[in-house]
């Protein structure tokens, strides 16, 4: 018999890793203004990001100036599991 690993939902504080390598913690999980659907919002472990939380003025997280990023789900994968809260 083949074991599948359960997948669950990215939470806050995950490490993780874009289909591109960049790593980073989620800090956000949900719908925003920018684009219909769920984003992920995380912020980078280097300055290789765009955005410092904040998108058109609108604040989603907090970070330093060019480490935050939003990706869709798909394009995330979990490294690490964060401290459960």
């Amino acid at each position: 018999a083949v074991e599948l690993a359960v997948l669950r939902p990215l939470v806050l504080g995950d490490m993780v890793q874009t289909d591109n390598g960049l790593h980073g913690h989620v800090r956000f999980v949900g719908p925003t203004h920018f684009a219909q659907g769920d984003w992920i919002g995380m912020e980078c472990t280097r300055p290789v990001g765009k955005n410092d939380g904040t998108v058109d003025e609108i604040r989603y997280f907090t970070c330093t100036a060019r480490y935050g990023l939003f990706a869709r789900p798909r394009r995330v994968r979990l490294l690490q599991e964060g401290p459960h809260v």
